[in-house]
């Protein structure tokens, strides 16, 4: 992606109602994490977007249990880093360097 991007996710709790969360904008000069991913991973394939050099990615449950783990040292730009096959649900993808942490979540779909 080139430019601004805007998100905002509509949240539908159980009884049905709908909130919408604020906008995050983001694009080039405006992340502040040091890498952005997606939120949707196909294929195996998870796009990862470094602004900041780290060390560690892993692929973890949301019950803390890690299930993958690539050294990402070096790497810079965009990479496609190829997951191990799990079943379709929602995961944490957490990166890790040298007095850095970047946590995002990502629903894998088949």
């Amino acid at each position: 992606l080139t430019g601004t991007v805007y998100y905002r996710l509509r949240i539908t709790n159980r009884s049905g109602a709908v909130e919408y969360s604020p906008v995050v904008v983001t694009g080039p000069g405006r992340n502040i994490n040091g890498a952005s991913i997606p939120s949707t991973v196909r294929n195996n394939r998870l796009l990862v977007t470094f602004y900041e050099p780290y060390t560690t990615l892993r692929l973890v449950t949301p019950q803390g249990q890690t299930l993958f783990t690539r050294n990402v040292e070096g790497m810079t730009g965009v990479n496609e880093i190829t997951l191990p096959t799990v079943p379709a649900g929602v995961y944490v993808v957490h990166l890790t360097g040298k007095g850095r942490q970047f946590s995002g979540r990502i629903v894998i779909t088949r």
